[in-house]
């Protein structure tokens, strides 16, 4: 039959020589973050009470990390072998020990976070072992380098984000904050005294809270289930600070919020892009009046600003 033939046991020899060349190649490059990622989750869980984070990834919930900064370092640490994480704080817990995350996201200005994700993967922020929400109290002064605000979603964070079940208490500039991304859905949060007014021993000039929740420039968030009360700037800033500060925000929803005693506007939509923002079924009293001056009212609790480059907002946002 000529000098080329092959046995069986040949040909199967080379098949499976080329399975496993083909199997290597595949597993090198899923490992290395590229191609068709591995549909998996990890879980981290957080207790500022029992935590230990020295050689800890908190995989076990019997065994959590302490801080919400190791949770950020285990996950970018396995970012390219889960396509998810979970990061669970234990429920009732009152967490104060923050490493602040520096910044800038306007010009040379820097903002001081207590977490930010900017990893491209799906996430999940909430609570575990009880059904009380997580308390986030920060109570530092920008003079301190904060952390100032709580979260921050930014790109190149695209994926599926939740945050909720959460308290936050004493935060001088906001809470939670989006920016350049999009599908982030912020839920069942509590929000008490937040803004400059709540720290009279600062040391800066002209600090302000501009929005205690700060969608902007990003798509596709749903806000819904939080109550808000007790915010305020210093006298000298009252009219910047708003409950919801919207800005480029787009095809978005508002909803089933309640806010009490904000001494700015509820909801501020900022600039042309911010449309098709679906508001609806929210309470709000007194907003727009500050505890500080009676005699000083913002008449309204929504108001539309833009710039000369960039005018208002040009789609009507909806209220029922």
């Amino acid at each position: 039959m000529g000098k080329c033939q092959m046995t069986i046991f040949q040909v199967n020899k080379v098949y499976h020589i080329l399975f496993t060349v083909v199997f290597f190649f595949l597993f090198s490059y899923l490992q290395a973050g590229n191609g068709i990622e591995p549909m998996s989750q990890k879980t981290i869980y957080i207790s500022q009470q029992t935590g230990v984070d020295e050689g800890n990834d908190g995989a076990d919930k019997s065994k959590p990390i302490r801080t919400l900064y190791r949770a950020y370092e285990v996950a970018n640490g396995h970012k390219n072998e889960f396509s998810k994480f979970e990061i669970l704080l234990k429920g009732g817990e009152t967490y104060n020990d923050f490493t602040p995350r520096k910044i800038a996201l306007y010009g040379s200005t820097v903002s001081t976070f207590a977490f930010i994700w900017d990893i491209d993967r799906e996430l999940t922020i909430s609570t575990y072992g009880s059904p009380e929400k997580a308390h986030l109290y920060s109570g530092k002064h920008t003079h301190e380098e904060g952390p100032t605000q709580g979260i921050l979603i930014i790109s190149p964070s695209t994926q599926d984000v939740l945050v909720e079940n959460l308290f936050f208490e004493m935060w001088e500039k906001g809470t939670i904050m989006t920016f350049h991304t999009e599908d982030v859905t912020i839920r069942n949060i509590k929000i008490d005294k937040i803004g400059p007014y709540y720290f009279p021993d600062e040391q800066v000039e002209g600090v302000y809270c501009a929005g205690v929740v700060y969608p902007k420039n990003s798509t596709r968030v749903l806000i819904e289930d939080i109550v808000m009360t007790n915010c305020h700037n210093n006298y000298e800033n009252l009219g910047a600070l708003h409950g919801f500060y919207c800005t480029r925000l787009n095809h978005s929803e508002i909803r089933n919020c309640y806010l009490k005693n904000v001494s700015g506007s509820a909801f501020k939509f900022r600039r042309s892009p911010a449309n098709n923002v679906y508001v609806h079924d929210n309470e709000c009293y007194y907003t727009g009046v500050s505890t500080q001056t009676p005699d000083q009212v913002q008449f309204g609790f929504v108001r539309y600003s833009g710039d000369e480059d960039e005018g208002c907002p040009y789609a009507p946002v909806s209220y029922t």
